[in-house]
């Protein structure tokens, strides 16, 4: 169809209109449609063509020295011609004036001159110290504490070699501008000299020359100030690297020894003389260093620990503001009445939240800022978990809160000091004590119902009881690396889990505060799946603080780092299968890319559908069609970024399009005609979902389109998968393709000698009076001719509720009935007359007879049957 059959149209006016647009939509679906198909073929040609080229392993490339061709020759520099002068001395002045601009010191490489002094005495106090200090006896905690404090300065370090890098690269540049523009300049020289030009255009270029010369001084001033600092900075980089090896190879041994014997045993060490300080001056110099490496860490993150405070202050404010307008509504609420608590305190469960945050906020804070943030912990646990947690629990909450008091005061003492060993031998005896005491027989904890709940205590309180009962074995016999690590790290994994609990509760108490909101409860995507967003919401945010608990587990136990190293070689390691290498972590990456593809995929679907499109005025069809080719171009590109992420070449993968082409020819075409089959679909929609079509003897409504089949549910119920070339290929009557008007034709006979003209205003006046016939088209009443046993007539009328037009028209059906039955009109049914002629009265009698006979018989053999039955 072309433009020009539109043109008849144009001249009947507005009664054609609605054909026009009809007629012009079909054209501008199918010319789209046509110009879609031809630039997938074009890209899938050209991309397999470029692939092609660039996969040819074989192909040689020749060097530039023996290339047949002749490089193109860079022109010589010339000089310039004396007319020129004038104007390319102001350009060079004028270029020269924005050089000396943009080569005066930079703000950030004076602040970075005078950090370095200060950081540099930083790292001599920590090399003086680590040089004084024997690594191998100290814990794997303090090791950790003086390597954060290491890889601080690192951090600026590395921070800091980038900027000095990058500033000297750009005045390199700058250097060589002023070398070509010198170089041109005293070309022009010596030609003006040649051409004996006037005096003042010699002078112009003297002076061009003089400022060149200017420039390029200041400029070699501040490159060697910057080469300097850079040479500054990577000493001291070199020095830290070396620190940082050392301290490495403290913690591999320490790791290695935690199974040895490293102090005499428990009943000896009271007898051994100790060379270090006493616990009062161990204590003061502990203090010490921790405040003056709390106040250096205050400097380095001052901006950090602003957006810290703003964090705890918006939560403290959404609590509060919680707390204030919704008091009634937290008693009445069954899904949010646990959660009062929490909001009722709402400054306590900002600063947990805001405590958890700690250690992602911060690069590698010190250990000393860790350790008061686990003491600050307390504060609000002890003021949320007590009211929330059941009645059994508080004595143990209670008890695990006072050793872990009695922990964080133990890391002030110097590591292995007898009162830290006593502290640690004490602290193990009360868990075990207390592990006892909770698994007793008539323990009301274990009497509890709990279900998987109670069971998983029992469980890891057992495993509790076997580790503490280790550690008091080690610390008697005199391994106390291991005593320390076994009671430090069990307990540690338990005060987080404490924490996280609380965490979790609060977390959850704001995702349903915040769905039931003025401003979320407003979108259709959460009036109509709130429960859903918030459970699925709820499962991710337990995912993801299990798997930081999990982290922080290992971390304790001080086998994060053997087992992240493991995994990183295994990831790493290259598998070869024939002439075939791929690495596990490139196929997970793979995997997980896939996958997270089909997780946004669906989630921007469920976004579209449930909150976007509804909104948006569009067609009908429209908005599943957005919504298909969403989901399959998120597909797409995600297969794409998968493949890259994976490592794979695409001159391999060329090679498997090709082998793909091949399959295509051969074995696939049927699914590629339904995948083009379902881009027409797609793309034309000459069926939309919610249609309701006939396809042969298929009848039913459209449910789902694919870009392979799509899916019909038949009117009986079943749903049947219709491949996308059926529906192209063969003849679809689509019932509801332009709007969804159905006809109903109610078809009657009344008997002869009734009055069609009455007949005619029943009918017409049922047709008025039903609500669901339209006026638009108007109702029809025909009468259609005489019938072999009456006069035929049909009642014809239009309704817009498709879905229901079955039960309209057995309603119009029965009140056709009823009106006809009501006027004393007969519906009759076909009827024969058998006339008799020229038949005696004996052959009339004999076969009254007979007629008897046979009447008696039927009943003798009937009373017969019903005996043998």
């Amino acid at each position: 169809m072309s433009v020009f059959t539109l043109l008849p149209f144009l001249r009947n006016g507005q009664q054609d209109s609605d054909q026009i647009r009809e007629n012009f939509e079909e054209f501008v679906q199918q010319k789209v449609t046509g110009a879609i198909l031809f630039l997938l073929f074009i890209i899938f040609v050209t991309t397999t063509g470029v692939m092609g080229q660039t996969g040819t392993t074989d192909q040689k490339v020749i060097p530039p020295e023996t290339s047949s061709e002749t490089p193109e020759k860079v022109p010589e520099m010339q000089p310039i011609a004396a007319s020129d002068i004038p104007k390319a001395s102001e350009e060079t002045i004028s270029q020269l004036g924005e050089i000396r601009g943009k080569i005066k010191p930079l703000d950030n490489i004076k602040e970075t001159g005078l950090r370095f002094k200060t950081l540099k005495a930083e790292t001599d106090q920590l090399q003086a110290q680590l040089d004084e200090t024997n690594l191998e006896e100290l814990k794997y905690n303090r090791l950790l504490s003086i390597q954060t404090s290491w890889e601080n300065i690192k951090t600026s370090m590395s921070a800091w070699q980038n900027n000095l890098q990058s500033r000297s690269q750009e005045l390199e540049t700058y250097g060589q501008v002023l070398q070509e523009n010198q170089k041109l300049w005293e070309m022009t020289s010596n030609a003006s000299k040649e051409r004996d030009d006037p005096e003042a255009i010699r002078s112009r270029i003297n002076e061009v020359l003089d400022s060149i010369l200017v420039v390029d001084k200041v400029l070699k001033t501040r490159q060697e100030a910057v080469l300097t600092l850079m040479d500054q900075v990577s000493q001291e980089s070199i020095r830290i690297n070396k620190a940082q090896a050392r301290i490495k190879e403290a913690q591999v041994e320490t790791r290695a020894k935690i199974f040895a014997i490293d102090s005499p045993p428990l009943w000896k060490a009271f007898h051994r003389t100790e060379k270090s300080l006493s616990i009062s001056m161990q204590m003061k110099q502990t203090l010490k260093s921790r405040l003056t490496a709390l106040k250096k860490f205050t400097d380095l993150n001052w901006p950090r620990m602003f957006l810290h405070l703003g964090i705890f202050l918006v939560v403290s404010l959404f609590l509060f503001n919680v707390r204030r307008h919704s008091d009634t509504w937290l008693e009445k609420e069954g899904s949010a009445a646990r959660f009062k608590y929490i909001y009722l305190h709402p400054f306590s469960s900002s600063l947990l939240l805001s405590l958890l945050l700690t250690s992602y906020i911060y690069k590698n804070p010190p250990e000393f800022v860790r350790e008061l943030n686990r003491l600050l912990f307390l504060i609000p646990l002890l003021r949320i978990l007590p009211k929330i947690i059941y009645h059994e629990m508080k004595t143990p909450f209670y008890w695990l809160a006072a050793l872990y008091v009695l922990q964080r005061l133990d890391d002030v003492i110097i590591d292995f000091t007898l009162a830290h060993r006593l502290i640690l031998l004490f602290t193990t005896l009360v868990t075990f004590i207390g592990l006892l005491w909770i698994l007793r027989p008539n323990s009301p904890i274990l009497q509890r119902e709990g279900g998987t709940w109670r069971q998983a205590m029992i469980f890891s309180s057992r495993i509790v009881m076997i580790l503490m009962g280790a550690s008091l074995l080690a610390n008697i016999f005199g391994n106390v690396s291991l005593a320390d690590l076994l009671t430090s790290g069990t307990l540690n994994i338990s005060y987080v889990a404490v924490g996280v609990f609380a965490a979790i509760l609060i977390l959850e108490s704001i995702i349903v505060i915040s769905l039931q909101g003025r401003v979320l409860s407003k979108l259709r995507i959460v009036q109509k799946n709130s429960q859903l967003i918030q459970e699925r919401i709820i499962s991710l945010l337990r995912l993801l603080i299990l798997i930081l608990w999990i982290g922080f587990s290992l971390e304790s136990f001080n086998i994060y780092d053997p087992i992240k190293e493991f995994t990183q070689n295994f990831l790493s390691k290259s598998w070869q299968v024939g002439n075939f290498s791929f690495a596990i972590g490139d196929l997970l990456i793979f995997i997980a890319t896939i996958w997270f593809s089909f997780v946004l995929s669906r989630f921007i679907r469920f976004i579209l559908e449930e909150d976007v499109l509804p909104r948006i005025p569009l067609p009908r069809g429209v908005p599943a069609s957005i919504s298909i080719l969403t989901n399959y171009t998120i597909l797409s590109i995600g297969f794409l970024i998968a493949l890259t992420a994976a490592g794979i070449e695409w001159s391999k993968f060329a090679l498997l399009a090709g082998a793909f082409g091949v399959g295509i020819g051969f074995g696939l075409q049927n699914v590629v005609n339904n995948f083009i089959s379902g881009l027409i679909l797609i793309f034309e929609r000459p069926i939309k979902v919610g249609d309701t079509v006939e396809v042969g003897v298929l009848k039913g409504n459209v449910k789902r389109i694919g870009i392979r089949s799509s899916t019909i549910r038949t009117f009986e119920g079943a749903e049947v998968i219709v491949p996308n070339g059926t529906l192209i290929q063969s003849e679809v009557t689509n019932w509801t393709l332009s709007d969804r008007l159905r006809r109903i034709e109610v078809k009657v006979g009344v008997s002869y000698g009734s009055d069609p003209n009455q007949v005619l205003q029943i009918l017409q006046k049922i047709a008025e009076d039903h609500p669901v016939v339209l006026d638009n088209p108007a109702p029809m009443v025909l009468f259609q001719g005489f019938g072999e046993s009456s006069l035929d007539f049909s009642l014809r009328v239009w309704t817009s509720d498709f879905d229901n037009w079955l039960s309209f028209s057995s309603e119009i059906k029965l009140q056709v009935h009823n009106a006809l039955r009501k006027a004393g009109i007969e519906i009759p049914f076909p009827q024969r007359d058998l006339h008799l002629r020229s038949v005696t009265k004996d052959i009339t009698q004999e076969l009254t007879t007979s007629q008897h006979k046979s009447n008696r018989k039927n009943k003798t053999t009937g009373s017969q049957d019903r005996k043998k039955l």
